[in-house]
């Protein structure tokens, strides 16, 4: 007898087994969607043996929901340097250089590494041809001209360190307090774009 629910339209609900079918196709068409390309694979179009262990992805949207939910911002923070079948990956490490980029229009040349979008995306790349001044450094609170300002670049670490590998973090200047000779910062991270007080670090002029 025909099942009176179907009759009156009503979803029936699918058995265990092609519950099990509908969970094997979509784990199928997600391994197919982004591939892991281990350490030493040969990239077919340039060639080069020098390329990451990483996922790459067929399509944007699949690379987009690997990333990370510290990112800022998201929808363009992907590398599409892989073979032509997975073009497409996150772009590895945090975000806080990218969203500083953003921020402040800091683009980068179209050899650079750099964002769906044109932005920087690294510590070196938003300090690049400006000078480092210490929070610590009395004369950058003494001196009127020398002083933080508002809409400055933030980093945690002198730029020759990040050159040689050690990690950092960067933010936006939005408060500066002279009595304190403090810093308030808008960075991201932790899963959102928070303010920090800071007091150390080193701050660069952003224009």
């Amino acid at each position: 007898m025909p099942d009176s629910r179907a009759n009156a339209g009503e979803l029936i609900a699918p058995s265990a087994l092609a519950n099990e079918n509908i969970i094997l196709q979509s784990q199928a068409i997600q391994a197919d969607l982004c591939r892991r390309f281990e350490a030493g694979w040969t990239h077919p179009d340039t060639g080069s043996t020098d390329t990451p262990t990483d996922f790459w992805c067929k399509t944007i949207e699949a690379a987009r929901r690997r990333l990370s939910t510290g990112t800022f911002p998201r929808d363009c923070f992907i590398y599409s340097d892989g073979p032509a079948t997975h073009r497409h990956r996150p772009i590895p490490g945090t975000s806080c250089a990218h969203y500083v980029a953003h921020e402040l229009n800091i683009r980068v040349e179209e050899r650079s590494a750099k964002c769906l979008d044109g932005y920087a995306v690294t510590i070196g790349q938003i300090t690049a041809g400006r000078e480092p001044y210490s929070l610590l450094d009395n004369e950058a609170w003494e001196i009127p001209d020398r002083h933080p300002r508002v809409g400055d670049i933030w980093t945690s670490i002198h730029p020759e360190r990040w050159a040689i590998g050690k990690r950092g973090h960067a933010g936006v200047i939005r408060k500066v307090d002279t009595d304190k000779r403090e810093v308030i910062t808008q960075a991201c991270g932790s899963h959102r774009v928070y303010s920090s007080p800071r007091r150390h670090g080193y701050f660069y002029r952003a224009f």
